[in-house]
């Protein structure tokens, strides 16, 4: 029995083991990027400081992204405002920059690999963007408005930068077609402040 159990916990111990290399080897094309803002690198327009990171597969082709997250509200939700990703072997930031823009509206990230970021105009308004992950770029798919004070709502023409009116039907048909089921994914998040602790 003894022995039984001794080989269990070596069975388990190296289950460990492989598990953190495999954490390590995944993070190894971000090792740069993560000891720049655990300095505490202030980013973006906002000046905010990262304090979390997670590794997410968006698109599903096997290499995951880096997302950067902020504690917006003392640890009751974590939300990621910029995304990395591995082109030629480099790690390059995803533009938009910033997808979380200080409205107080956090970015969504859905179970089908669109991103949603969201802008409010104070009350009487928001508006949507979805982007998604292809060929390595964050791409802009559709963009949505809605004018709360006037009941109308519009589909920005991304070419002719123009907004379109749609009946409230139609933008929420969009909105189905761009978050399919609405699962929005749990991200992982790991503080940034425990990045290479002990490695």
């Amino acid at each position: 029995m003894k022995k039984l159990f001794i080989a269990l916990l070596c069975l388990l111990l190296a289950g460990l083991c492989a598990c953190g290399q495999e954490v390590e080897e995944e993070l190894a094309p971000y090792n740069a990027v993560l000891r720049r803002y655990k300095r505490g690198v202030s980013f973006g327009d906002y000046g905010q400081v990262y304090q979390y990171y997670a590794l997410y597969d968006i698109d599903g082709n096997g290499s995951k992204e880096l997302f950067l997250g902020l504690d917006l509200w003392d640890g009751s939700e974590i939300s990621f405002a910029t995304i990395y990703a591995i082109k030629n072997k480099n790690a390059v930031r995803l533009e938009p920059y910033e997808l979380w823009n200080g409205s107080g509206l956090l970015p969504s990230l859905f179970s089908n690999g669109t991103i949603l970021s969201k802008h409010s105009y104070d009350d009487s308004g928001k508006w949507l963007r979805y982007y998604r992950f292809e060929d390595g770029a964050l791409r802009l798919q559709v963009s949505l408005i809605e004018d709360i004070m006037f009941d109308e709502y519009f589909l920005h023409d991304l070419n002719a930068k123009e907004n379109i009116p749609i009946t409230k039907e139609e933008f929420e048909q969009l909105q189905k077609e761009m978050e399919g089921d609405g699962q929005i994914v749990e991200i992982d998040w790991r503080p940034l402040a425990g990045y290479g602790a002990g490695g």
